[in-house]
């Protein structure tokens, strides 16, 4: 029954296509849309060969589009006036001379899962506040038992055990209350903040990493960049993520590259590694709590699976967006793009 309804929620599958001559402007397009998508886009009845921002008034995938021309960002989501959300993703449609000549769009209605995931935060959040007392119990119990008396090396190491699974418990809760604090708005208190002297710091920061796998870290980031609205403690939390996964993704003797740059109005941060890569199959989900890459070469690699997910929380919350490009077994590069703040308070 479980199954049943979830295919019937994501059997809706829409294409339409921009249809683009490379002699042409951007906006003199061509629009082409199957019965499902004039229904869910409300396209009426004079469509074919408009401008898609005439006849779609949707800004989540008019923005969806204008990402994708910029940075090949092809996947989102989008909400309808009827409390619907659909999964959108985007595919270029090639000409004979290898250029984009325009895209099919395919959306998946994806409300039901999005309700299931609120319910699952829901409860998860719960869980998380009435596990901090018992665990801190627990803590606070092996610390006390050395003091009743001396301990042999076995209950030492059963002890050592002990504390080090109470500290990955704690760690994962800490990371699920904070996405909830995230989400809600909560300690987010926003201040002008260039980006340039916290990216220098999260490096130093990571040194000791850095040296032990004898790799090189290239900052290029403007010390001159326009400031954007963030928390600066959150943003650092943004930048650490980022860094801290190249680090541990990436081999010996290999090179991570951080740039910063403006682009026109934004600040778009890359952190592109010489790592495993990320297969494109998992790439629409990295972001999404708990996952994890399923590889061999992960084996042993320690992870809540929120990190990326309290980063792209994070940065959406300051009105960004956040990206992955990667090949598998020759790198990724994580990037975000947060708005400069156009008109500095006196």
């Amino acid at each position: 029954m479980f199954a049943t309804e979830v295919v019937k929620k994501i059997n809706i599958i829409v294409y339409f296509a921009i249809d683009k001559s490379l002699l042409e402007l951007f906006n003199e397009l061509f629009v082409r849309a199957n019965p499902a998508a004039r229904e869910v886009l409300e396209l009426g009845q004079e469509w074919e060969n408009r401008q898609l921002s005439e006849i779609v008034d949707n800004e989540a995938l008019l923005e969806l589009f204008d990402q994708t021309e910029r940075n090949r960002t092809t996947f989102g989501e989008m909400m309808l006036p009827d409390g619907r959300t659909f999964y959108a993703s985007l595919s270029p449609i090639a000409s004979g001379d290898e250029q984009v000549a325009g895209w099919v769009a395919a959306m998946h209605d994806v409300t039901y899962l999005k309700e299931l995931d609120q319910m699952k935060t829901d409860f998860i959040n719960a869980v998380s506040h009435d596990l901090r007392s018992p665990l801190s119990g627990i803590l606070i119990a092996t610390h006390l038992v050395s003091q009743t008396g001396e301990l042999n090396a076995h209950q030492t190491e059963l002890m050592d055990t002990i504390e080090q699974r109470v500290g990955a418990m704690t760690e994962l809760i800490d990371d699920l209350l904070d996405v909830a604090r995230i989400e809600a708005g909560i300690d987010m208190e926003l201040d002008p903040c260039i980006l340039t002297p916290l990216i220098n710091q999260v490096v130093s920061e990571f040194e000791e990493q850095i040296q032990d796998k004898q790799l090189q870290v290239d900052v290029q980031a403007n010390p001159n960049l326009p400031p954007v609205w963030g928390s600066a403690r959150r943003l650092r939390q943004v930048l650490a993520n980022l860094i801290g996964n190249a680090i541990k993704y990436t081999p010996e003797e290999r090179q991570i590259t951080i740039v910063a740059t403006h682009n026109q109005d934004e600040i778009v941060v890359s952190v592109q590694d010489e790592g495993i890569g990320v297969p494109m199959p998992d790439q629409p989900h990295i972001f999404d709590k708990f996952y994890r890459v399923e590889r061999p070469e992960m084996t042993g690699i320690k992870g809540t699976g929120l990190g990326l997910a309290i980063t792209r929380s994070i940065v959406e919350k300051l009105e960004g967006r956040i990206w992955i490009q990667s090949e598998l077994n020759k790198g990724s590069t994580f990037a975000f793009a947060l708005p400069i703040i156009q008109d500095m308070p006196n």
